[in-house]
């Protein structure tokens, strides 16, 4: 993940220009180009890996690729009442889909829930493996990068795509966080809870420290990230289960794209607008990562 954060912007950017700027063609392939060079950035990484969501915001439309679990929420209010609702942006990639267990189990895969844990997701086994008692990967999502044991089994770097029309009337904002989030919220209650909270706060601005005019998205995606932490903890009591917790959140204002900060930035050539997301690790530490939105 830490090597996707430094190095995916770059691969976009060289995808983008090398397919004259067809964002389909350049999101799928940049995936693809990102597990290519993390099988040769000098690590180890046949247990390791990440999921990844992009949202790209290009010509009035949202457009966004995906592997793994981490998802993309889009806020939208009601034209009669006002109200603020969800509706999802991507499809969580799990192991236990009929035609994703279909792919795996054709590369030797096994689609199971250990033993004792039938509560939890079904994880992506080998099944030579699996009856010897090897239960590696033990990977829970059908898709991700890295992850090169997963990966001969079935589990692919292929993204699926899928692109929103932004009515600036009704699309409040979107949300894209790793399941650390989703674990403990659900997609009503994530942007219901966001916009409480920024209503709550925008007549009391408090700049933060490298952060930009826009205190209370920077706060609400601190927050957020924070009350996610409490639940996990408070979910299993004093065990200190915590899983990653990254957030970004992105405000649709027609005309501007107002996001939430934190002191790091990335800047692309003539491809503006880069937004940056709230990660807390487990010790509840924000950690600087960077998202990168096109207009």
């Amino acid at each position: 993940a830490v090597w996707l954060v430094a190095n995916y912007p770059r691969i976009l950017q060289q995808q983008y220009v090398a397919h004259n700027s067809s964002l389909d063609k350049s999101l799928v392939s940049s995936f693809r180009s990102s597990q290519a060079q993390l099988t040769r950035a000098g690590f180890d990484i046949k247990l390791s890996g990440s999921t990844a969501t992009v949202c790209m915001i290009k010509n009035g439309y949202l457009h966004f690729a995906w592997v793994g679990d981490s998802r993309a929420v889009l806020a939208c209010k009601d034209r009669t009442t006002g109200k603020v609702s969800s509706i999802p942006m991507t499809k969580d990639h799990r192991p236990d889909d009929p035609e994703e267990q279909k792919r795996i189990e054709s590369k030797g895969g096994l689609v199971k829930c250990v033993e004792g844990a039938e509560h939890l997701p079904p994880r992506v086994f080998s099944k030579v493996g699996f009856l010897s008692g090897n239960l590696s990967p033990g990977i829970a999502m059908s898709r991700s990068l890295g992850d090169m044991v997963a990966n001969s089994l079935g589990v692919i770097d292929t993204p699926d795509t899928f692109s929103h029309p932004i009515d600036y009337e009704v699309d409040k904002f979107v949300v894209l966080a790793s399941d650390g989030i989703w674990e403990v919220f659900s997609d009503d209650e994530v942007v219901k809870w966001i916009n409480q909270y920024v209503a709550n706060n925008s007549l009391n601005r408090t700049i933060l420290p490298g952060h930009d005019q826009n205190a209370e998205i920077d706060m609400a995606c601190l927050a957020l990230a924070k009350e996610a932490q409490r639940r996990w903890l408070s979910k299993f009591q004093r065990q200190a289960i915590l899983d990653d917790v990254s957030v970004v959140i992105c405000w649709l204002d027609k005309g501007k794209l107002v996001g939430n900060s934190t002191p790091s930035t990335i800047d692309l050539r003539d491809m503006p607008t880069t937004e940056r997301l709230t990660n807390l690790n487990s010790k509840g530490e924000i950690l600087p990562v960077k998202w990168v939105s096109y207009t």
